[in-house]
């Protein structure tokens, strides 16, 4: 796993709080990490990154940001998980939530331990439902807003509302809010 980083930036601190992370959870197995800065950083403050953020790995200065300039690096941090054979087997930016997890599951995709399914559902988890996500819930919260809209006068947005929950789920509450809609405007 290589980690590009700026010392002084603070998601390149986060990132390498996560490396250090990630980098304890392979003890023992064949992943290293390494983190790469360009040359032209004082070392003083790249060692004072790594003291702040309690990570401890290897870096490498990238002299005359060569390796930069091959990979195509321009934001940071950047991480390049790199497999057995020197290729690069996944590229990451920056994640404010999960990026220790989704690294991980990168590099156990590489030592054999998950299939490509499941680095896959690892990378992009099922969407979690909230409690008012249920489909009745939401044609009745368009029916009682609907509601809302045609006491208000606006009687296009009623009428919206109203089709929008049946589309959802037809109910005699939206289609009682479509007549009377209709009744206001005298179309009865």
């Amino acid at each position: 796993v290589i980690l590009f980083f700026r010392p002084g930036q603070d998601r390149s601190i986060e990132a390498l709080k996560a490396m250090g992370e990630c980098q304890a959870a392979f003890t023992g197995k064949p992943a290293r990490f390494v983190g790469i800065v360009s040359d032209q950083e004082p070392v003083a403050e790249v060692r004072a990154a790594l003291a702040s953020a309690g990570a401890k790995l290897p870096v490498l200065l990238d002299v005359g940001d060569a390796l930069y300039s091959r990979l195509g690096v321009r934001t940071h941090p950047a991480i390049f998980i790199v497999d057995k054979a020197r290729r690069i087997a996944a590229h990451e930016t920056y994640h404010q939530v999960g990026l220790c997890d989704i690294v991980k599951a990168h590099v156990r995709r590489l030592l054999g331990e998950i299939t490509d399914a499941e680095l896959a559902r690892s990378l992009a988890p099922a969407q979690s439902q909230m409690p008012g996500d249920d489909p009745l819930g939401v044609a009745a919260r368009h029916v009682k807003f609907g509601r809302k809209l045609l006491a208000a006068g606006s009687v296009a947005m009623a009428h919206q509302n109203a089709r929008k929950s049946l589309e959802i789920a037809p109910s005699a509450a939206a289609w009682a809010l479509e007549g009377e809609a209709f009744a206001v405007e005298g179309k009865c």
